[in-house]
Formats: C-alpha cells, sequence, structure tokens
C-alpha cells in the first residue's frame, strides 16, 4: 500500500489519497493496481482532483497534467479516491485494518455494538482484508485476505432463542436493538501481534458477557453500568476504555456466560445460582475481580440445587398419589355411607312389616286380615317417608360428589406450580380416575332406584291382597274416577 494514505475507515466508507508530486506513470501504476483490489460487486469509486470522476478508468495522463494546472497553489496536490462500501455476499471490504479499527475506537460503546448489529444481523461476516496479510476470527467475524467465509466455526441455529432468553431474564436498557452475544466476539483464531481490534473483540467479548448475567445493565457512552441482584447486590460500572485485563481474566466471565446459555433448558436456574455465587465472590462489588475456581463453584451449588428440586420433584409426585388414594378413599365411603343408608331403610321397612305381622298374629290368635285399616294407613306412611329420605339420600349423594370434585379440583391446582398440565395428566391418569368414580357414583343411584321402585311395586302389591281395607279403597276410588 505504498503511497497510498488511508485517510479514514468504518463499515461504510473509506477515503484514500495519492500524492500528486509522485510521477504520472507511478501514479497510474497505483490507480490500476487499486482498480484490481477494489471488488466492483460491492464498493464503488468517487475521484476528485480538480474535477470528480466516478471511475478510475477516467484517469488518465491527460487528466491528472489538466487537473493538476488548475489546482490553486493553496489547493492540497492530491488525488482523493473515496470508496463506498456495502455488504454483498456476506462480505465487506477493509483497505485499512488500522483506520478501521481507529474509527470502532472512536464510536461509544452502543453505537459501535449497534454498527456490528446491523451490518451482520444474524449472520456470519467475512471482512475481507484488501491489503493487510491477517487472518483472525471469531464465531462470526472473519477477518481474511480472502472472501471466503468459515462456516465450520459458525452456527446459529439457536442463537436467536438465546438473545430471547437474555432479553427476558436480564433488563438491557439501550436505545438501539443490540442482537449480539459474547460467542460473536470471542476469537477462536488470533495473530501473535496483539492488535488493536483483537483487544476490542475481547472487551466486546467481555462487556456483552456481563450484560448476559446481570439483572440489569445500561449504556452511559463508553460505560456499562450493571447490577446483580444475589444473596448480595452488587452495583457496579466498566469503563470500556479502561479495560486492561488479559484474556484469561476475560474468560473467566465468558465462561459463566457459556455455561448459562449452553442449554437452552434450565436457564433460569443456572443464571439465578450463577447471580448468587458471584454476588458472593465478588471482591468490591466488582465482577472482574473474582478468583478462578469461580465456576466450579457455580456447578457445585447448582448440582445441590437440582438435587433439591429432585427432592422437590418426589415430593410433588407422592403428594399427587396421596391426592389420587384420597379421591379414591373418598369415593368409596361416599358410596359405602349411602349403601348402608339404604340397607338401613329397606330393613326397617321389613322390621316394620315382620313386627306387625308377628304382634297381630299373636293377639288376635290367627294369622287372616293382619293390615287392618290402621297398620296399612301406617305402613304407607311409613313407605312414604322411606321415599322421602332415600331422594334426600340421593340429593346428599350428589351434592358430596361435586364437593369432593371441587376440593380435588382445588388441590391438583397446587400441583401445577410445580409440573406442568400434561405432566400432570401423563403420570396420574386424573381426569381418568375422576371420571370413573363419578360413573360408579351414577350407577349407584340407577342401581338403588330401580330397588326401590321394585320394593315399592312389592309392597303395595302385597297390601293390596293382604289389606281388605286398601283393597276397597283402591277397587272404590278407580270406579269414582271411572265415573
Amino acid at each position: 500500500m505504498d503511497n497510498i494514505k488511508v485517510i479514514y475507515e468504518d463499515f461504510n466508507r473509506c477515503e484514500l489519497k495519492i500524492s500528486l508530486l509522485l510521477e504520472i506513470n507511478n501514479i497510474l501504476k497505483i490507480l490500476d493496481t487499486l482498480k484490481r483490489k477494489i471488488p466492483k460487486d460491492r464498493d464503488s469509486v468517487k475521484i476528485e482532483i480538480y474535477g470528480e470522476y466516478e471511475s478510475i478508468d477516467e484517469i488518465t495522463e491527460s487528466t491528472l497534467k489538466v487537473d493538476t494546472k488548475l489546482l490553486d497553489e493553496e489547493d492540497e496536490k492530491c488525488i482523493t479516491i473515496k470508496i463506498s462500501k456495502s455488504v454483498k455476499n456476506f462480505c465487506l471490504s477493509v483497505y485499512s485494518l488500522k483506520k478501521f479499527t481507529e474509527s470502532l475506537k472512536n464510536r461509544t460503546l452502543e453505537d459501535l455494538l449497534y454498527n456490528f448489529s446491523e451490518n451482520s444481523r444474524d449472520k456470519q461476516i467475512v471482512f475481507n482484508l484488501i491489503y493487510d496479510k491477517l487472518e483472525f476470527w471469531s464465531r462470526k467475524y472473519i477477518f481474511s485476505t480472502t472472501s471466503n467465509n468459515k462456516d465450520t466455526f459458525f452456527y446459529n441455529g439457536n442463537e436467536k432463542n438465546k438473545i430471547f432468553e437474555r432479553n427476558e431474564l436480564c433488563n438491557i436498557n439501550s436505545n438501539k436493538k443490540i442482537d449480539l452475544l459474547p460467542y460473536d466476539f470471542y476469537l477462536l483464531q488470533r495473530t501473535d501481534q496483539k492488535l488493536e481490534i483483537e483487544k476490542i473483540f475481547d472487551k466486546l467479548t467481555l462487556l456483552l458477557s456481563v450484560i448476559a448475567i446481570s439483572n440489569y445493565s445500561s449504556f452511559k457512552k463508553n460505560k456499562l453500568d450493571y447490577s446483580i441482584n444475589g444473596y448480595n447486590n452488587i452495583k457496579s460500572e466498566i469503563n470500556f476504555e479502561h479495560i486492561s485485563f488479559p484474556v484469561s481474566d476475560i474468560k473467566k466471565i465468558y465462561d459463566i456466560f457459556d455455561w448459562i446459555y449452553k442449554e437452552e433448558k434450565n436457564i433460569l436456574e443456572r443464571i439465578e445460582v450463577s447471580r448468587n455465587i458471584l454476588s458472593l465472590y465478588c471482591i468490591d462489588n466488582n465482577i472482574l475481580e473474582i478468583n478462578n475456581s469461580i465456576l466450579n463453584s457455580i456447578k457445585s451449588n447448582y448440582s445441590i440445587y437440582l438435587k433439591r428440586n429432585v427432592d422437590r420433584y418426589m415430593k410433588v409426585i407422592k403428594d399427587g398419589q396421596s391426592l389420587l388414594n384420597e379421591l379414591e378413599n373418598n369415593f368409596y365411603m361416599l358410596q359405602n355411607t349411602f349403601n348402608n343408608k339404604f340397607k338401613k331403610s329397606i330393613s326397617t321397612l321389613f322390621t316394620f312389616l315382620i313386627s306387625t305381622v308377628l304382634f297381630n298374629t299373636l293377639a288376635t290368635g290367627k294369622i287372616q286380615n293382619i293390615f287392618t285399616k290402621d297398620i296399612t294407613i301406617l305402613s304407607i306412611v311409613l313407605f312414604i317417608i322411606l321415599i322421602i329420605v332415600f331422594l334426600y339420600e340421593i340429593f346428599e349423594l350428589i351434592k358430596n360428589t361435586d364437593k369432593i370434585e371441587n376440593n380435588y379440583e382445588e388441590k391438583k391446582k397446587l400441583l401445577y406450580l410445580i409440573l406442568g398440565k400434561n405432566e400432570i395428566e401423563d403420570i396420574f391418569k386424573d381426569i381418568k380416575i375422576l371420571e370413573l368414580n363419578k360413573k360408579e357414583v351414577k350407577n349407584l343411584i340407577k342401581k338403588s332406584a330401580m330397588i326401590f321402585i321394585i320394593l315399592l311395586i312389592i309392597f303395595f302389591t302385597a297390601l293390596f291382597y293382604l289389606s281388605i281395607w286398601f283393597k276397597y279403597f283402591i277397587i272404590y276410588k278407580a270406579i269414582n274416577f271411572c265415573k
């Protein structure tokens, strides 16, 4: 890149200058070399000498001579080349890594993250180094002399889910949408030159890790305010410009982030345990001041947490089984009570009838006309009372069935705080058990009603043949009805 001076470069543009004090043939060779370097499919050029030109091809020996003569003495004797850059096929040109890095350093922290996010979206991007012979990359951003990406280092299948989880669990106060994770800047391949841009990537890895762990974070120019609520509350700030930690220290925070978000399940539990342990181990409320064994401590506490959750889960299972046993017992007792009362009612009726027969037989010394008018009326009244009692018992049975079901449903709701609806139904089959017991109650009511109706028919048939008064009473009413 001799004789070409790069004035400025960022994501969107690059400005170069070539001195007009050089020999014309040398200038033309430089321009020709530059023309071959510029990717025509993604970058466009504007050239300013005295006039303005849309292409390097427009610059000839005569053009240079004429424009040079037209320049005033106070005008800068140089060719200004303005290159407009764009991302195409996930590739962006970088003509001077040094100037590009300078432009990154001049941005605020929030703006810096936003620019990387906007230019890459959720895709891998290759920064094609036009002149610098360097190779380094993270999972998402590749700096290379070629425009070929390294798909083997990039997999974004779960990235959107992880960003969503982070945004749900971490309150990020930002004016711009930043869809980036620490993975995106964590360098998988480094140079041996310790470049400034590598340091920027390390800092961004650290800050994004802190953001993804903290309860709250906000940007203030080049500072990140953050707070972590655990066993203790941590509230501090990190100055982006003043971060000077070795990569090993930055990796400690990154590894915690990686452990939290590595698996999609239990991210909430992992981040809560991490916050609790970090709040205990941080020195002077500084998340950067932690020892090397912090991740092992977090993992150990998480294992304890899981064991407690397993014990709690087993308790819930036992509670659910107890609830089912209670349901079965309640329905059994309900049906058993109804059966006993029904049998007692029938027994009362038979006891009365047998007693009547015995007493009348002993009193009169004969078995004819046992059911006198008074005894017949008394027997009918007793049977009517039994009918009323039977209907009342059915009403109570239905009422208690509903009460058991409502009580069961209320207790079952407590299980939903830990187990999901589908899990409860799959494990306990509660709906089938409940419906089966309710069906048994309905069958019991039908069976008892049928028996009672049969007894009713037998009773009044027997009265008709055994009670002369009842027989004539029925016949008399029937004749009057027919008239």
